[in-house]
């Protein structure tokens, strides 16, 4: 407000007003009090109807949704998993890659689990945090009916041996391998 009262005077405040003021209306949510009940046993958050070509919108709503989420854990302790669907979308940003990522390092301490899903593992890859994620990542599952291709990035990606890409390039939809330590087991849905 004082940048807007001062706009026309002062060229400094006109900068700011011109940079900051979507904040009073396009974004003006932002300031508004949540009726979010974060006590909830179960909260869903969905951001299927965002489109990437809304401009800053999505980048806007994971922000939010991170700090709702990081507000619930303060000073608590509640057993809590965190399941990210279409998790490309969230490692095409700096902040939120490193939120996710904290979860999953320091998740257990604070009764956090953390589930990512996504239809191909070279996300993770053109994120720069594959190693990260595999290292911290007690289950994997790899759902079948892939294309060859998808077949080689999976396939790379979880360092299968020939036997095991064999088998998985040989699942149906419906399909899939749970990997767990060293041990690979055949799974139907």
């Amino acid at each position: 407000q004082i940048w807007e009262s001062e706009k026309e005077t002062n060229l400094s405040a006109k900068a700011l007003w011109n940079k900051g003021s979507a904040i009073m209306t396009n974004w003006a949510y932002l300031n508004q009090q949540s009726n979010i009940d974060l006590t909830n046993n179960l909260l869903v958050f969905d951001t299927s109807g965002m489109k990437e070509s809304s401009g800053n919108l999505q980048e806007a709503f994971n922000i939010i949704i991170i700090k709702m989420i990081s507000k619930r854990f303060q000073g608590s302790n509640i057993p809590t998993d965190i399941f990210v669907d279409e998790a490309r979308v969230f490692f095409q940003d700096k902040y939120i890659t490193q939120f996710l990522m904290k979860i999953l390092h320091e998740g257990r301490s604070a009764n956090i689990g953390l589930a990512l899903f996504t239809q191909n593992p070279a996300d993770l890859m053109k994120a720069g945090i594959s190693d990260e994620v595999l290292g911290n990542v007690g289950v994997v599952i790899a759902f079948g009916g892939m294309s060859s291709i998808n077949i080689d990035i999976v396939a790379k990606f979880l360092s299968m041996s020939e036997v095991t890409k064999d088998q998985y390039s040989r699942l149906l939809k419906g399909q899939g391998l749970v990997m767990y330590g060293n041990r690979t087991i055949p799974t139907s849905f």
